[in-house]
């Protein structure tokens, strides 16, 4: 995601400091298209639709790596990260401090 919003037009220095999440970047600059501007667009004869499959062990392995390991402090997977780490490893964790990402066997 940090290379799409770097093509869309936001500086790496801003990216570093910013809060916000990174999704909610990318969709202030392309929002999602409505439903009758894809029936238009999927209407004209000269379109091809491609479909892309991942596979479903690199979409978790992903995942984990842009909620877990790169939650931002304070969000929603920040909270869940911490709610593992205390559950799994029984460690109570303070807000303030520094946690270490849960591993995968974990969940």
């Amino acid at each position: 995601m940090y290379i799409f919003n770097v093509l869309s037009g936001y500086t790496p220095r801003f990216l570093k400091k910013t809060k916000k999440v990174p999704l909610t970047l990318a969709r202030a600059r392309y929002p999602r298209p409505s439903v009758n501007e894809l029936k238009e667009v999927l209407s004209l004869p000269n379109v091809t639709s491609v479909i892309i499959g991942r596979n479903p062990f690199e979409r978790l392995v992903s995942a984990y790596k842009d909620k877990i390991v790169g939650a931002l402090p304070g969000t929603f997977h920040d909270k869940m990260r911490r709610k593992i780490t205390q559950t799994y490893r029984k460690v109570n964790v303070p807000k303030g401090r520094k946690l270490q990402t849960p591993f995968i066997p974990s969940f």
